[in-house]
Parts: C-alpha cells; sequence; structure tokens
C-alpha cells in the first residue's frame, strides 16, 4: 500500500516531471503559426522508415512541442517547423519504471496478483475501519495531554475523512485486478461485446 500511494502521487504529476526529465523534447520556440497535421504526420513517418501514424498528442501550450504515436513509441515533434526531436519508447525512462512499479510491482504476473490482493485487503481494512469508528463517530481531534488519545483522535479523523476517496481506489483496484474473471459477468449482465482494438494502438498502449 506505501508503494501504490508513493507512486501514485509520483504519477499524479508525471505530465510535469516528464517535461522536466525530458526539456529537449518537450519544449520548443513558439512560432506564428503550425504546420498541418498530414504535414507533421509525414514529416514523422518519413524519419521512422515509413512507419504509420498511429494518433496525434496536441500540446495544452504553445511553447510544448506534439507528440505522434507510432507503432515503435512516442515521437517528439516541432509542430512550426516538422523538426522531430526525438522518440521514446515506453517502459524506458524512470516515470515508465514508476507505472511499472504502480501497476505491477515491476515483477508482471507476480507483481500483479500481490496487488490485487492488496487492493482487496485495502478494502477490508476501510470498511473494519468504518466498523470500528461508527459507534463513537468522532471527527474532533482533542488536544489533551498524552501524545497516545492525541495520534488517536487523528488517526480516526484522516481515516474517515479519506474513507470515500480510499474506498474508491480500493474498488476500482479491485475491479481491475480481477477483471479477467469479472469481465464476461459484465458483458452477460449488460448484454454487450468488448470493444475491438486495433493493433496499432494496442502496440503503443
Amino acid at each position: 500500500m506505501a508503494i501504490l500511494a508513493g507512486t501514485g502521487s509520483i504519477i499524479e504529476f508525471e505530465p510535469e516531471l516528464d517535461r522536466a526529465f525530458h526539456a529537449r523534447l518537450s519544449y520548443i520556440q513558439p512560432q506564428a503559426a503550425s504546420l498541418s497535421l498530414t504535414e507533421i504526420g509525414n514529416a514523422v513517418s518519413r524519419t521512422f522508415g515509413g512507419e504509420p501514424v498511429v494518433a496525434y498528442f496536441l500540446s495544452p501550450k504553445p511553447d510544448l512541442s506534439w507528440q505522434v504515436a507510432l507503432p515503435s513509441g512516442i515521437a517528439y515533434v516541432n509542430q512550426y517547423t516538422g523538426e522531430v526531436l526525438g522518440e521514446r519508447r515506453r517502459g524506458e525512462t524512470f516515470l515508465g519504471f514508476v507505472r511499472d512499479l504502480h501497476m505491477r510491482l515491476g515483477g508482471g504476473e507476480f507483481g500483479s496478483g500481490v496487488l490485487k490482493w492488496s487492493a482487496v485487503a485495502m478494502l477490508f481494512s476501510l470498511v473494519s475501519g468504518l466498523y470500528l469508528w461508527w459507534p463513537n463517530k468522532q471527527i474532533r481531534v482533542r488536544l489533551m495531554p498524552g501524545n497516545r488519545r492525541r495520534w488517536s483522535d487523528l488517526h480516526n479523523a484522516i481515516g474517515i475523512v479519506s474513507l470515500l476517496p480510499l474506498g474508491l481506489l480500493a474498488i476500482s483496484g479491485v475491479i481491475l485486478g480481477f477483471q479477467g474473471q469479472l469481465a464476461p459477468v459484465v458483458y452477460r449482465l449488460t448484454e454487450s461485446r468488448p470493444a475491438v482494438v486495433s493493433r496499432f494502438c494496442a502496440s503503443v498502449h
């Protein structure tokens, strides 16, 4: 749970950290007008041996480069000049490692198993904590002599205030962890079918 919290905090600031770690690929000099998507896609495709463009990611600010998704990775391009600044592949950076640690503890199926059962344990911990808190229903922190009472009140207050967001995280984590077992049931109940993902999209995501 501590690893999930730490890596999740890093992922929350991933765009800012990513630009800080890869400033050469991220920051450009703004100009009057950008090229068309067709021109940008052609420039990127030529640079990488004719690879097809999967998707475009436009930047939120004029001084940030655009990203073009290819089957091999993500290309960074200056949208004003068409200059390809470089390419990155998933998992090759510190943030890629953090994301893999957050999703699978960096250990493939074994790590995924540890995480999904940790989500179950977290859900049980939240439910049992609510059960223990309910008789007194205390949120106030009493600043009385003695550290034990003060820390106990603080624990109860933080626990009940964060119950809803932590509960949503735990429930969604259980669903994601057991999606292989739950998906057929959901599709049967909703009379729906899984979405078809193209080969190129699957290779990028």
